[in-house]
C-alpha cells in the first residue's frame, strides 16, 4: 500500500509539468506541497513497516 502512495505522490508532484498547468501558480504550488507530503508519508510508512 505504501508503494502506491509513493507513486501517487510522485505523480501529483510532477503532474503540473506533464499536464501543462505549471504556469498557474496556485495549482503548481498545491501539487508540489501535496506531492511532497505524500512522498514523505509513504517513505516513512515503508521504513517503519520494514523494521
Amino acid at each position: 500500500m505504501h508503494w502506491i502512495t509513493l507513486i501517487l505522490g510522485i505523480w501529483v508532484f510532477i503532474s503540473p509539468w506533464l499536464l501543462g498547468f505549471s504556469d498557474i501558480a496556485a495549482g503548481l504550488w498545491s501539487n508540489i506541497v501535496v506531492g511532497l507530503i505524500l512522498v514523505i508519508v509513504a517513505i516513512y510508512g515503508l521504513s517503519s513497516s520494514e523494521a
